[in-house]
């Protein structure tokens, strides 16, 4: 039930309520009787929707109703169109917003003073029948105001902007009016006096907003003058779920670091942010978009901004995250190996699981690269993957790399094996490939004092003191790979 409304806006919106949630047509019976009114009403009424919205018929069958719609039109902005022309609606709305008198008040509705004095004291009764504890009264310079319970006039306020306005501004593409309500709004009830605004009302509206503004096609500068006015009310609330909830929104608008660290103190953000949660978000959006580059601009420049040093339980959890992401860009595999791989070292993270994993993906990502016969990436990608692996290999332990190392060995065999045999079926050119491979500078496998070559060696059999030379690991190397080619 509408309340508030002129009687022929609440038949209107029910007639229209009635047919769109019906199943089957209904009898015109049965709505007269349901809406309680004439058929010369009912068809007055029908004639106004007709008149008004475009792609809407409510079709008349052997005495039955049926509404047919247009795909692109739904049963919200059609709500938001026929209430919006709800006088009362306006007036409600403007006392919220504006400290405009009786006359003001009239002027701008183009209502007569008696009419405004009636309809404060129908919206005073509709306030007292649903125990708002909400009263319209008018001051001693005849201004009229909004007093009693702040969380139940942020509730009013809230559905008039969801429910009522949503379409017109994103129709007209004047988002930018309904940030000037909102500022005017919020100026307006939450000066310093008692009371706080309920935080999950607050987080609603500012959430409301930001599904408003993801519907139409702003500029950058709208995401951070947003964040602008929604810090205002979060600095009011004191609330660490809201200042989360906000911060976790910025990144969906891509709101650059610096505007970032200008809307919130440095110190704030370590304090607050649990990286967790917001790198959960961003998360969350990067699958939807398939946007790696706001993701690495958040761990490049966000969190190294802050100084952040994330322990162990984070790490652990940010890195799987992120490998869930960035595996879904199989298409732009080197962009995935330099963000992965710099992400990890950034932050020393230490996991020979998440190694393991990366060999295996990567093997993937490989034969993902033949069967789509991108043959001029397999150079590139050949040597990538080598120097990704190899820094990892820095990381771990001699036995841990020598395995590594070996798992690295068997997969470019597989790898040179598979392209040189579907692109050079003879092998003639096969001098020409081990010419190339020859430029890899295998050395980045070792330290100073560990030089390791023979890459079959038994986990067991490995110490610290087994030496070879650089020479030897890249005959040994080319003698698996033509041992299995001829094979």
């Amino acid at each position: 039930m509408i309340y508030g409304v002129e009687s022929n806006i609440r038949r209107t919106t029910q007639l229209i309520h009635l047919l769109y949630y019906s199943k089957q047509p209904i009898a015109k019976e049965q709505i007269l009787m349901q809406l309680e009114v004439s058929e010369q009403t009912l068809n007055k009424d029908i004639n106004g929707i007709h008149e008004t919205l475009t792609g809407i018929t409510i079709a008349k069958e052997n005495k039955v109703l049926r509404l047919e719609m247009a795909p692109h039109i739904g049963i919200k902005q059609i709500y938001a169109i026929f209430l919006g022309r709800s006088v009362n609606l306006k007036f409600l709305y403007r006392v919220l917003l504006m400290e405009l008198t009786v006359v003001e008040l009239a002027e701008n509705l183009f209502i007569s003073e008696s009419k405004v004095r009636e309809l404060i004291k129908n919206w005073n009764l509709i306030f007292e029948s649903k125990q708002f504890e909400v009263e319209i009264i008018t001051d001693a310079e005849n201004r009229l105001l909004v007093l009693g319970n702040e969380s139940n006039i942020h509730k009013i306020f809230y559905q008039i902007i969801t429910g009522v306005y949503r379409q017109k501004f994103v129709q007209d593409d004047k988002f930018r009016k309904l940030y000037t309500y909102y500022e005017q709004f919020v100026h307006r009830y939450l000066p310093e006096k008692e009371g706080r605004w309920i935080e999950n009302t607050a987080i609603q509206l500012f959430f409301s907003l930001t599904r408003f503004s993801r519907h139409c096609c702003f500029k950058e500068d709208y995401g951070c003058r947003e964040m602008q006015i929604a810090t205002n009310i979060m600095n009011k609330l004191e609330n660490e779920v809201a200042f989360k909830s906000l911060l976790i929104q910025a990144f969906s608008f891509s709101v650059t670091v610096d505007n970032l660290l200008s809307l919130f103190p440095k110190e704030a953000l370590l304090l607050e942010l649990h990286p967790t949660e917001a790198n959960h978000s961003l998360i969350i959006y990067s699958k939807r978009q398939m946007d790696i580059e706001m993701l690495h601009n958040f761990v490049q420049n966000f969190l190294l901004k802050l100084n952040y040093q994330p322990t162990k339980e984070v790490t652990a959890k940010i890195s799987k995250e992120l490998w869930e992401v960035l595996s879904y860009q199989s298409t732009i595999p080197f962009l995935f190996f330099n963000s992965y791989h710099n992400f990890c070292m950034e932050f020393n993270f230490r996991q020979g699981k998440i190694t393991d994993i990366l060999i295996k993906e990567l093997s993937k990502f490989a034969e993902l690269q033949y069967l789509l016969e991108k043959e001029a990436l397999f150079e590139e990608f050949f040597y990538r993957f080598h120097i990704i692996l190899s820094s990892y290999g820095f990381k771990l332990g001699t036995k841990k790399k020598v395995l590594l190392i070996s798992r690295l060995d068997d997969f470019y065999i597989k790898m040179m094996q598979n392209h040189l045999l579907k692109r050079y079926s003879n092998l003639i050119d096969l001098e020409i490939y081990k010419e190339k491979l020859y430029k890899i500078d295998f050395r980045q496998f070792h330290e100073a004092d560990v030089i390791i070559t023979d890459l079959v060696v038994p986990e067991e059999q490995i110490t610290d003191k087994i030496i070879y030379s650089s020479e030897a690991i890249t005959n040994r190397f080319w003698q698996n790979l033509e041992t299995k080619l001829y094979l």
